[in-house]
């Protein structure tokens, strides 16, 4: 899209740019060459032309004035630009450039002063009769040369039917809006767009054929030429065995049909194919695309016995508007998932396992979203991944080859006397837990969530064991204490703790309850199973209450959340940064079966940061046995 914006024109020869949008270098399409059409370049236009039975029309004049005295330009047509023009140029050496261009087949260049040149002081009109292409046509549209802006030149284009230029002599022109048609096989034939050749009607005895544009026989391969006729007359009924194959009316003074809705061809026999938002085509305005309209949404080809669209594989809807779910037809991410649109997808988003507010597409002005009911994709169920979900995954957790990292530890807060609360981990939520929870109790609450691995729970107020829970986290012993361990390894032989927890007073207990009302209570919560930057655990205190500190106000409880190395009473919670890398980084995954396939020397770990072995069907354990023999 970014290069077919920034590479070409549109019809009207406007350019604009499509640089921003999220699409602008993902969707790509086809450019096709001069006269070949369709969303893939299999079909080929058919010549238009004038309809011989409607008399009285004329071509196009458009006018050019232009005052240079150095430069040179080019005149687009169509979105093509024509060969360079200088300033010196004559009639003949315009009538040259403009006829390069592809769509234009032959121009009459007239210049009011006949031995003048194309830009001059003096004014001299520029008459360009376009005398093979028919119908009101698009203006030509200058783009001059550095020199020619240079020299402050002024070139204007008339092609509207109403603006005149005068010439050095006073004498006025003014252009003129072609009023033939421009019909695809001059309204008298059928276009088979294999070949783009016109198959001329003769059907109730009057006959079309190839025509020079002017009612007579000629090159063109348009119907523009009556053959013969069933009257001496000239021709007296519309084309079609039954008169606009009857689909349509006849107009009795031009014999041309007037189709009903759905059909359309000279003879109506035609049948319509739905129209679509585009897939891929030429912006609309800057950063503005997908908005015009399309048969079968240039995004597939249009059967005209049927009036149904054959979409590109991978696309579907009655005008081929929709992008396929991957997976088979009929089976969409092969049963192992959800096909869903991009607006869908969005409700289902999450940030980090947390449920996410997004919305996509609820903004109708919001050009970047277009695509919000159009793009399918498939949402995997729990153990599947891939863009159709064939594929099956393996174990992820930590690099038990990195030694600079640290598992997620997370500090709570409770300042309650009463009353009960849950807690939430990326959206499974306990049920409701009364203030004076013990850890234990606490920490198998938190276990039973299917998103959370082996959590530990440790509080200020008990004492270290035997008696008590733990009294400190304690980095994991590291394998290999020969190996520097920055923010580990104190330099002095022995670890440092990464999170201490001192008990508040000197009679602390085994079981303390976890809400106090003087907030000196805390809770230590340590994910060395769940790995990477974890969210926050979410509180849910509408039912907790501090009587103490809110003279008995109820659900006056509260829980406070410390992470990502948020302190309280001196405790500093640890963001986690060990991995969460497919197979830990130390083996391959066969994504056929789901099952790791480890490197020399690793083997499946029991989950834990820096653990050992274990059933997980990971690589997470190096074996030490076969690392000694290296």
């Amino acid at each position: 899209m970014k290069d077919f914006a920034g590479r070409t024109r549109n019809e009207l020869s406007q350019q604009f740019t499509y640089t921003s949008r999220w699409d602008n270098d993902k969707i790509k399409g086809c450019q096709c060459d001069y006269p070949a059409t369709g969303y893939d370049c299999s079909q080929s236009l058919c010549p238009v032309g004038d309809d011989p039975l409607t008399p009285g029309q004329v071509n196009e004049v458009q006018l050019i004035h232009c005052a240079s005295t150095a430069g040179s330009f080019v005149l687009y047509y169509n979105g093509v630009p024509s060969k360079s023009i200088p300033f010196t140029a004559n009639a003949a050496m315009v009538r040259a450039a403009l006829e390069a261009i592809p769509q234009i087949t032959e121009v009459k260049v007239t210049f009011s002063q006949s031995h003048g040149t194309i830009c001059q002081i003096k004014p001299n009109v520029v008459s360009v009769e376009f005398t093979q292409q028919f119908g009101p046509l698009n203006p030509l549209v200058p783009v001059l040369d550095s020199a020619f802006d240079a020299s402050g030149g002024l070139l204007e284009i008339s092609a509207d039917g109403r603006t005149t230029f005068a010439d050095v002599t006073g004498q006025r022109f003014s252009s003129v809006k072609g009023s033939k048609e421009s019909t695809v096989c001059a309204n008298r034939g059928l276009c088979d767009l294999k070949d783009g050749v016109c198959g001329c009607y003769d059907t109730n005895g009057d006959v079309y054929g190839s025509s020079n544009g002017y009612g007579k026989a000629g090159p063109r391969g348009d119907c523009g030429f009556v053959v013969s006729s069933s009257e001496e007359k000239g021709v007296t009924t519309c084309p079609g065995l039954l008169q606009c194959s009857g689909h349509g009316v006849c107009e009795d003074s031009t014999f041309q049909c007037h189709c009903s809705a759905g059909w359309f061809g000279g003879d109506c026999s035609l049948m319509q194919c739905p129209q679509g938002q585009t897939w891929f085509g030429y912006p609309t305005a800057d950063e503005s695309a997908h908005l015009d309209y399309a048969t079968c949404s240039n995004m597939g080809t249009c059967d005209t016995r049927t009036g149904r669209c054959e979409c590109r594989e991978g696309f579907y809807g009655e005008a081929c508007q929709y992008m396929a779910c991957g997976g088979p037809q009929g089976n969409p991410c092969n049963g192992h998932g959800r096909c869903m649109t991009m607006a869908e997808l969005a409700l289902w988003a999450d940030k980090n396992g947390d449920a996410t507010e997004y919305e996509y597409g609820s903004d109708p002005n919001n050009f970047a979203t277009w695509d919000y009911d159009r793009v399918h994709g498939c949402y995997c169920d729990p153990g599947y991944s891939g863009y159709d979900c064939s594929l099956k995954d393996c174990p992820v957790g930590d690099d038990a080859g990195t030694y600079h990292d640290a598992s997620e530890i997370q500090i709570l807060q409770c300042v309650a006397n009463t009353g009960n609360f849950t807690l939430s981990f990326r959206q499974q939520v306990t049920p409701y837990l009364q203030f004076n929870i013990t850890a234990a109790d606490l920490q198998r609450e938190l276990n039973k969530l299917s998103s959370v691995k082996n959590v530990e729970v440790y509080f200020s107020y008990d004492g270290p064991p035997p008696n008590g829970t733990l009294n400190y986290i304690m980095p994991e012993r590291e394998k290999y204490p020969d190996l520097p361990f920055p923010g580990h390894f104190a330099g002095n032989g022995s670890y440092s703790y990464l999170a201490p927890v001192i008990p508040s007073t000197a009679g602390y207990t085994t079981s303390s309850a976890f809400c106090h009302p003087s907030g000196t209570q805390v809770a230590v919560i340590a994910f060395h199973y769940n790995h990477g930057d974890l969210p926050a655990l979410i509180p849910n205190t509408v039912n907790l209450g501090d009587l103490v500190n809110h003279n008995g106000e109820p659900y006056s409880g509260e829980i406070n959340v410390f992470s990502d190395g948020g302190m309280v009473h001196g405790l500093r919670s640890i963001q986690g940064t060990t991995e969460t890398d497919v197979c830990n980084h130390r083996g391959l995954c066969d994504t056929s079966t789901g099952l790791c396939q480890c490197f020399e020397l690793w083997t499946s770990g029991d989950g834990r940061r820096q653990g050992g072995p274990g059933a997980t069907a990971d690589c997470g354990y190096r074996n030490d046995q076969k690392y000694s023999n290296y």
